[in-house]
């Protein structure tokens, strides 16, 4: 079969299904038990998130693993209930996981951020809503999961900081593909805590 969505799912590479393979033969303890083969698989978890996080530039107590992007996803928006957001607005080009996440946690208050025909989000619009009215969260993917289009994230990031704003981006379709950008100085986390 020949696949050629490479944006949104790819194969995985030889490197990684190595990495992968080794670590799971290697670490076969739940990493949450007390016993010895448990905490063999929790170091190495923790090993893990240190690398990840001097690779990316951040606070590697601030890594969650998660299964994958969508409960990621469905996390942050949790996360934006509990600590009192009323509204939300999200990209209209969002992953449909974040956009089913957002009908479910804000039924009735969450707005699209309008796109160009382009495929790019509107900053021009999300620069004038901002002005009037401020959200308890705005959600921006860096690049489109479909279509690979690159979005200004770093525009929008400005605008909802100038606005008290805290922001969500979405880095998922980018991983492994663009090149390493520190991203530390982004802590969603800290900007949405109570």
């Amino acid at each position: 079969m020949l696949y050629f969505d490479h944006n949104a799912t790819c194969p995985v590479s030889a490197a990684a299904r190595a990495a992968w393979v080794g670590a799971v033969e290697r670490y076969i303890g739940n990493p949450s038990s007390p016993h010895r083969l448990g905490a063999r698989a929790d170091a190495a978890i923790e090993e893990a998130r240190k690398r990840l996080g001097a690779w990316l530039g951040c606070d590697a107590a601030g890594i969650v693993w998660t299964s994958g992007t969508t409960e990621a996803n469905n996390a942050v928006l949790h996360h934006a209930v509990l600590v009192g957001a009323e509204e939300v607005w999200i990209s209209a080009i969002e992953h449909p996981c974040v956009l089913a996440a957002a009908r479910r946690y804000f039924p009735k208050a969450h707005r699209l951020i309008p796109v160009s025909r382009e495929g790019v989000v509107e900053i021009a619009w999300l620069a004038e809503e901002l002005k009037h009215r401020r959200p308890g969260l705005v959600a921006v993917m860096a690049a489109n999961n479909e279509t690979g289009v690159l979005q200004p994230w770093r525009e929008a990031l400005a605008l909802c900081r100038e606005h008290a704003v805290p922001f969500f981006l979405r880095r998922r379709a980018v991983g492994g593909k663009a090149a390493r950008e520190r991203v530390g100085w982004l802590r969603f986390y800290d900007r949405l805590r109570s």
